[in-house]
């Protein structure tokens, strides 16, 4: 494919700048497959160049425990090792000190009769996984993200049915410290949601825009949380 561009220079200066470019574009996927199929599961990219990917739910709807890694110079996949508690619709942070943190989840893909307060940590080093400290609430399909301060952001997600057989949706928020391996709690959100994003804002606030209610109507609204305050607006 050629691309042919004239540009006239300001200033009236009289001449004119051509670019002839040819280039053979390529937009392409190769397929890499996995070691396991999986679906519902955590990637997160590591500061090797090596991508983790863990848990989620596998054939007959099974949870899985197994983790692999994606070789991006290679293009090859390498399992590594498994969970202590096979999870989907979990949670994964990579943590200042290159480990990752996976929490959360459901232990059965009838997610929400089964949402655990597990956590772990990986070791790229080791390649194994060590259990931290549990989270004050289970649940799945929540937002976890890293502030600036190094400690881990947890809000929100679906805890169980409600006794009614509805979806109960929590506003509950929680902080994990790398430093001590525990949880505490923090601000509620102002809306119950779940299935949301969480995005980590220049100013250090956190942006958790969007969702689902209980009962599966999406939101339009968002809220900020100020870790110097502890608080949702």
């Amino acid at each position: 494919m050629k691309f042919r561009h004239s540009y006239e220079l300001p200033a009236r200066v009289a001449c004119i700048a051509a670019l002839a470019l040819a280039t053979t574009l390529s937009f392409a996927w190769t397929p890499t497959g996995m070691r396991t199929a999986r679906a519902n599961h955590t990637a997160t990219v590591l500061p090797n160049g090596l991508v983790l990917v863990a848990g989620g739910t596998g054939d007959h709807n099974a949870a899985l425990a197994s983790s692999e890694l994606y070789n991006s110079a290679s293009g090859t996949w390498s399992s590594t090792g498994n969970l202590h508690v096979a999870c989907v619709s979990a949670g994964a942070v990579l943590l200042p000190n290159g480990r990752v943190l996976a929490m959360g989840g459901c232990l059965s893909n009838d997610c929400l009769s089964s949402t655990t307060r597990s956590a772990e940590i990986y070791n790229p080093t080791s390649g194994s996984w060590t259990v931290t400290g549990s989270m004050r609430t289970g649940r799945a399909q929540f937002i976890a993200v890293l502030l600036p301060t190094g400690k881990v952001l947890v809000a929100g997600g679906c805890t169980s049915y409600d006794v009614n057989g509805y979806l109960a949706v929590t506003t509950a928020a929680e902080l994990y410290n790398p430093a001590t391996g525990t949880w505490t709690s923090t601000g509620a959100m102002r809306a119950t949601r779940m299935a949301m994003t969480g995005t980590v804002l220049p100013n250090g606030k956190a942006l958790v825009a969007g969702g689902q209610t209980a009962s599966s109507d999406a939101l339009s609204s968002s809220e900020l949380y100020n870790p110097a305050t502890g608080t949702f607006s």
